[in-house]
Order: C-alpha cells, then sequence, then structure tokens
C-alpha cells in the first residue's frame, strides 16, 4: 500500500532488512524491498500456516502494515498467544495512525490561533483580516510538512499571522530551492487575496557561489546537489497553486525580468504559466546566499520595491556560519526606512514604513 512507502523509507535509511509480503498475483515491487515473498489472503485459512512459517525462516521482529484488517488480525494474535507470538507490530492501528497525522495539524492550527507571539505582529495591522479555520491551517501544516526544507513551524507560524495584515501586492521570494517557505507563502497570499509570489532561483550548479570561509563545511557540498532535480521538486509542489511564479536566474539579474514583467503587467515561467505582476512588494524573503556581499546586493536590488507597510524577512540574521545577514539585517536597522522589527527564531522581521 502506498501509505507504507515512508515507513519503508525510513528503514532503509537505517540499514534494516526488509522483506515485503504481498497477497496480489502480481504486486509491484518496491525497490526499498530486499525480498518479496507471496502470503495467502488474511481470509484464507491458509493464511496462519504461511504467515508462521515466514516468521520463522525469515526470522521477523518487526511488522509494519497499512492495511488495517492485516492489522487488526496481528494484533489478535499477539494478544491471543504471547508466547507463541514474539514479534513487534508497529505503528497504532492504521485509522488511528491516520487521525495522528491530522490531529497534530489541529493542534498546531489552535497554537497559532491562540499564540501571545502574535499580538506583536498584528498590533501593527491597518486592516485586520480574519484569521483561517482550524482545518485550513491543519491542511496547511500537512502539506507544509511534505515539502522539504529548513523553513521551521515557528516560522511557518509567523507567516501566518504576517498574511493577515499584508498589503495587496506581490510577493518575492529570494531563495527558495525545494519551495517549501514558498508554497507556505503562497498558499496564504492565495487565502487571504494578497497577490501572486515569484520565487527568484537560479537552480543552477554554475551559478551557485560559496557562502564564506566561516561556511565552508557547507561549501563543501555544493558539487554533490543535483540543482535540476532541486528545481523539479520546486515545481511539483509550487503546481499545486494557482498564485505562484518563477524567475529562473540570480536576483540581480532577475530583477530585469521582473521590470519587464511591471511593465508589460504579466510574468511568464514556464510550467507554472502567466501571472499578473503589481510591481509592488507586498512581502521580500531574503534566503539566498548568506555570504555578506550577496545579502547585500539581495537587499539593495529588491528592497526598493517593497511598499509602505510592506515586510522584508531576512532569514537566518542569526546564522551558526557566518554574519552575513546580520551583518546585512543590521544595516536595514539603522536605515530609518523601518518602523517595526523583531527576530523570531532565526529570522529577522522588518516593516517599511
Amino acid at each position: 500500500m502506498d501509505a507504507s512507502r515512508r515507513f519503508l523509507a525510513v528503514a532503509k535509511a537505517l540499514g534494516i532488512r526488509i522483506i515485503g509480503a504481498s497477497s496480489v498475483a502480481n504486486p509491484l515491487i518496491d525497490t526499498a524491498m530486499d525480498e518479496l515473498i507471496h502470503l495467502p489472503y488474511i481470509s484464507d485459512p491458509e493464511f496462519i500456516p504461511a504467515f508462521n512459517t515466514c516468521l520463522e525462516e525469515f526470522r521477523v521482529s518487526h511488522i509494519h502494515t497499512s492495511h488495517p484488517g492485516v492489522w487488526t488480525l496481528l494484533n489478535e494474535l499477539l494478544r491471543q498467544d504471547a508466547s507463541e507470538y514474539r514479534f513487534t507490530l508497529c505503528q497504532p492501528s492504521p485509522y488511528q495512525s491516520i487521525w495522528q497525522d491530522t490531529e497534530a495539524g489541529y493542534t498546531w492550527a489552535d497554537a497559532i490561533l491562540a499564540d501571545p507571539i502574535s499580538q506583536s505582529i498584528l498590533s501593527r495591522a491597518g486592516e485586520l483580516k480574519p484569521a483561517l479555520n482550524p482545518a485550513e491551517y491543519a491542511g496547511l501544516y500537512k502539506q507544509f510538512l511534505q515539502i522539504p526544507g529548513q523553513c521551521d513551524l515557528q516560522k511557518l507560524a509567523a507567516f501566518t499571522h504576517l498574511a493577515r495584515i499584508l498589503p495587496a501586492g506581490d510577493l518575492v521570494e529570494i531563495g527558495s530551492l525545494s519551495g517549501r517557505s514558498a508554497f507556505a507563502l503562497a498558499w496564504l497570499a492565495q487565502r487571504h487575496g494578497i497577490g501572486n509570489l515569484i520565487s527568484v532561483d537560479p537552480w543552477s550548479n554554475q551559478a551557485i557561489e560559496e557562502q564564506g570561509r566561516e561556511a565552508e563545511i557547507l561549501n563543501r557540498d555544493l558539487d554533490s546537489i543535483d540543482f535540476e532535480k532541486i528545481f523539479r521538486v520546486y515545481i511539483s509542489n509550487l503546481s499545486l497553486l494557482t498564485n505562484a511564479a518563477y524567475i529562473r536566474d540570480i536576483s540581480t539579474k532577475a530583477i530585469a525580468r521582473y521590470e519587464q514583467a511591471v511593465a508589460e503587467g504579466v510574468l511568464r515561467s514556464p510550467y507554472l504559466g502567466s501571472l499578473a505582476v503589481a510591481g509592488k512588494i507586498s512581502l521580500l524573503h531574503v534566503d539566498a546566499n548568506h555570504e555578506y556581499n550577496h545579502v547585500r546586493r539581495d537587499l539593495e536590488t529588491w528592497e526598493p520595491y517593497v511598499m509602505p507597510g510592506g515586510w522584508v524577512l531576512l532569514d537566518d540574521y542569526h546564522w551558526a556560519f557566518g554574519d552575513g545577514p546580520k551583518r546585512a539585517g543590521d544595516e536595514l536597522l539603522a536605515s530609518g526606512r523601518f518602523d517595526h522589527a523583531f527576530t523570531l527564531g532565526d529570522t529577522l522581521y522588518l516593516r517599511k514604513g
């Protein structure tokens, strides 16, 4: 069953030997499995003898199943004869597991709706948009965690609060990789009627530069990253929305594309189609190369388009691998162009005055 794939991936990463069992005549073979065997259907009287043979032959210690009927039968075997059956049946029942995944989203939704930190953000609102309902936030939470990335739930909560006070305009993200934060911003902008999101990222091994001496351990990994594949991951995630576009270039060159789109009123991006461009930025999220000169150039290039009442978010203002974002952020703080600023987690948030 498809629901088992996440478990299979984790087990394979841990080096656990995986024996797959199926009752289908010609099952699809998952490459994570070391071996695939056939067992009778659980309604067949021959299932128990065949299952017992399987346990003994392969020395099975743990069993995972996403099928409710199979889980119920195996759980009954354990309860009825604990001395005979010594395997561990992984996870709660499949239906309980489904709810556990969803319950976490509702718990997060309740927490952000009662979040005291939100008062620091919402108190600066001119016009405050209504909060979304818990089910919507739970859905965002679930999809957000399906997308790889380092943007965390604390930042997602800040996004949800900011989305209620952002003026109408473009949302621009410098540095998107797989699109975790881009998806969240675009989804919230769509729900609150703010505008369209534009990701600016070259997704190119040739365009990526090192992030300074203190980030040497990160720089060493650059050659092993296939940015073309990362781009395809981004497209698959953002194609779920109708208000996302991208400019595939470094930010200092991408600005010309943005200015052209402003003049024409539309930005065309392959795979995601054409979207209207407002020409004024409601939210600018800077999360690209963290070396000081790169951060400064990103800000100098794009911050002039941020409208009064719009926000600049500077990722990794507190960064373990250098002070580039902090130096650039401190310059913004000293500029006098922002009337409200705070840090939350590793990010600096500033509102344009």
